[in-house]
């Protein structure tokens, strides 16, 4: 009985010591947890949505890369309407189908998707601490869309997760970013995504600066990251502001940085390095040049007539035990026009978003036989038919409102 009584005293202990902590808790007192972040296992490493695909790996999965291969995302448009709501829409993962790995890593044959990153090396992600320079890029390694990285490494002590997954309409892929301080302090981290761009195909399938795949003009406007191979009309587009009117519907988080050149800091795998800092640059800040151009009132800067990487990031304040969740909104298609009665020319225009056609019937040709869409930006009031196709046949064709503000 004495024992008995004994363990009772002994429970009632622990109880009340167990409501302590959880009354300390509420006051600010938490209690330490060795992991925060559970990985997703509802998220798919090959997925994609009405127009993109994603894939989630170990990137460069061609293998003709001498750099270091990292685990990450990377997107592509879809081409085969077949592609669309299968297993596994992310495709060209053969190494031998359009690489000639023994002549200096020369494409072959055009794709059968809109590639994004060059050589398929996808979006690298790194993060640094407010303590350090900027040239400290230390790499996020998930193996899978949806898990954790729990960095302990030069006393960073946060877990990193990363996920990506179909907007709600499927138009665009949704990237999101978690970040969860261990610890009982403040700190500042900063979280960079960066990649080498090549929208679709070029001539001769060569890529680099003279080629359209990977030196057309990459727009960076009030939306984001805008750029329209100029031989192909294939799109690629990164919504990082939340205030635009696209990036309020899908939820986005404004990032803090922007930037584009030719700095190729994504292919060097060193923590500490001088090209590190274009992950965390911006280049409303940079002086112009004959690459990097801007307009009259300066909201809209682009890069033309080079070899083009890109990046963003975020600056972030974490408390104790704090969490912070970050998003951005990718998006590739196959070719695509933009309308506009007001301010387009069926002659002179180029379909581009600054440059429109003026009439849905010169964007409809300009497409042709294969799949395409047709933005529309302002249009006069329709009273007849709009014949989309010709006898017997039916163009994949699709009209929207204009996605680029």
């Amino acid at each position: 009985m004495k024992f008995k009584h004994r363990m009772k005293q002994h429970i009632a202990r622990v109880l009340i010591f167990t409501v302590m902590l959880n009354t300390f808790s509420m006051f600010g007192l938490t209690a330490y947890a060795s992991s925060e972040l559970n990985p997703d296992t509802s998220m798919r490493n090959n997925g994609g949505g009405l127009n993109s695909a994603y894939y989630w790996g170990q990137n460069d999965p061609n293998g003709s890369g001498s750099y270091n291969k990292w685990y990450g995302f990377n997107i592509q448009g879809i081409l085969d309407p077949d592609r669309i709501g299968a297993e596994s829409p992310y495709i060209n993962l053969d190494p031998g189908k359009y690489q000639n790995n023994n002549t200096s890593g020369i494409q072959r044959y055009p794709h059968d998707a809109v590639p994004v990153t060059w050589d398929y090396s996808g979006f690298k992600t790194v993060i640094r601490s407010g303590s350090e320079g900027s040239t400290v890029a230390y790499p996020v390694v998930i193996e899978n869309n949806g898990g954790v990285h729990e960095i302990t490494d030069r006393n960073y002590n946060v877990e990193m997760q990363m996920k990506v997954y179909p907007s709600s309409d499927r138009k665009w892929t949704m990237v999101e970013y978690i970040m969860y301080n261990n610890e009982n302090r403040h700190k500042t981290m900063y979280v960079a995504t960066g990649a080498d761009i090549m929208v679709g195909d070029g001539i001769g399938f060569s890529g680099g600066p003279s080629d359209p795949a990977d030196a057309s003009t990459l727009y960076l406007d009030d939306q984001g990251f805008h750029m329209v191979n100029e031989a192909t009309k294939q799109t690629f587009d990164v919504v990082t502001n939340g205030d635009s009117e696209v990036g309020r519907e899908l939820g986005v988080t404004t990032v803090d940085t922007r930037w584009a050149g030719s700095e190729y800091m994504i292919f060097y795998n060193t923590i500490d390095n001088s090209r590190n800092t274009k992950y965390y640059a911006d280049l409303f800040a940079e002086p112009t040049n004959s690459n990097h151009k801007t307009s009259e009132d300066g909201t809209v800067h682009w890069i033309e007539g080079m070899d083009t990487k890109m990046s963003y990031s975020w600056k972030l304040d974490l408390g104790p035990y704090q969490k912070a969740v970050r998003k951005v909104a990718f998006k590739a298609q196959e070719q695509t026009y933009y309308v506009s009665s007001i301010h387009g020319d069926d002659g002179t225009g180029t379909g581009e978003y600054d440059k429109p056609f003026q009439t849905i019937e010169r964007a409809k040709q300009a497409i042709g036989s294969k799949k395409g869409y047709i933005y529309i930006q302002d249009y006069r009031p329709v009273d007849q038919t709009i014949v989309m196709g010709e006898s017997g046949k039916s163009p994949d064709i699709t009209i929207k409102t204009a996605d680029v503000d």
